[in-house]
C-alpha cells in the first residue's frame, strides 16, 4: 500500500458511511483505511462492517478519546509510505487519491495540504470565505507559525514519526488545542514546508457551522489561528467537542450506512 487511511471517529455512523462510500468510488486503489474509534456509542462499528467487502479496512478501538492519541494509533498501524488524515465528515471526489498520488511523485515534500472547499448546503458568502481561508493557509507557509487544512492533511510516514506525530497531552475537553497546527509548526522548525495541493481537494462539512452558527464557528477559527501564530499557544477559554453526537439532526435519514451502501451497489 502506498497510502493509509487513517480516520478518527467518534459516534459517526451518519457521516463516516458517507466518506467510505467516496474512497470506494477511488480510480486509484493503492491504500488502506484505518479507523480509530474512541469507543463509539452509537453504531459507527455497524456501519463500518457494511464496507468491509468493499474496502480494506482495518478497524481498532482505542483507549482514549483524544482526537491526536486517535491519529497517533491509527499510524502506529499504518502500512502505508504516506500517512492521509481525514475527518470522519469531510468529502472527497474520486480522483483525490490519483491526484495526490501523481504531486507526490513530482514534487516529493513531506507534508502535503490539499484545498478546503465548503461542504453541502454552502452558500456563495461561504465560497468567499473559502478561497481566503486557503490564500492565508498557502501564504502562511512562508512564515514561522504556518496554518493546516486540519480535516485532511498528508504526512510522509517516517517524517511524521521523526516528528513525533500529534501532540495527545491535551486532553481537557474544556480546551480547543489546535494539534493540526502545531504538528506543522513543529515540522517548520525542523526546516519542512507543507505542499499545497490545488489538484486535491476535499468538502469541508459544515455541520458545526449549522449548529452553531457560521459566524460563531468562523470567529472560533480565526481567534484560534491567530492565537496560534501569534502566541504559540491557544486560548483555554474556546471550547471543541468531538464526536458525531452532536449533529444527529443535521443529515436526513436517507444518509444511513446501509441506504449509503445500497446506493454503492446501484452505481
Amino acid at each position: 500500500m502506498f497510502f493509509s487511511v487513517i480516520i478518527p471517529t467518534l459516534n459517526e455512523e451518519d457521516y463516516l458511511p458517507r466518506l467510505l462510500t467516496d474512497l470506494y468510488k477511488q480510480l486509484n486503489k493503492n491504500f488502506e483505511v484505518i479507523i480509530v474509534d474512541g469507543y463509539s456509542d452509537d453504531k459507527t462499528k455497524a456501519a463500518v462492517d457494511q464496507f468491509m467487502s468493499k474496502l480494506p479496512i482495518q478497524f481498532y478501538a482505542a483507549k482514549k478519546r483524544n482526537l491526536s492519541y486517535q491519529r497517533n494509533y491509527g499510524a502506529a498501524k499504518a502500512c502505508g509510505k504516506y500517512l492521509i488524515f481525514f475527518d470522519a465528515d469531510v468529502r472527497i471526489n474520486a480522483v483525490f487519491i490519483k491526484n495526490l498520488e501523481a504531486e507526490i511523485a513530482k514534487s516529493k515534500h513531506l507534508i502535503y495540504l490539499p484545498k478546503m472547499i465548503p461542504g453541502g448546503g454552502a452558500e456563495y458568502g461561504d465560497k468567499v470565505v473559502f478561497e481566503l481561508a486557503n490564500l492565508l493557509i498557502e501564504i502562511s507557509q512562508n512564515t514561522s507559525r504556518p496554518l493546516p487544512t486540519g480535516s485532511a492533511m498528508i504526512f510522509n510516514k517516517e517524517f511524521f514519526h521523526l516528528v513525533g506525530g500529534y501532540n495527545d497531552k491535551h486532553h481537557d475537553k474544556k480546551i480547543f488545542y489546535p494539534e493540526d497546527q502545531e504538528i506543522i509548526i513543529r515540522a517548520k522548525a525542523q526546516g519542512v514546508k507543507a505542499k499545497i495541493v490545488k489538484s486535491c481537494q476535499f468538502r469541508f462539512s459544515l455541520r458545526r457551522m449549522k449548529k452553531e452558527g457560521k459566524f460563531h464557528v468562523f470567529g472560533k477559527y480565526i481567534l484560534m489561528a491567530l492565537e496560534m501564530m501569534l502566541r504559540g499557544k491557544p486560548n483555554a477559554n474556546v471550547s471543541y467537542e468531538m464526536g458525531g453526537q452532536a449533529y444527529k439532526n443535521i443529515l436526513s435519514k436517507k444518509s444511513t450506512a446501509s441506504g449509503i451502501l445500497e446506493s454503492v451497489k446501484k452505481s
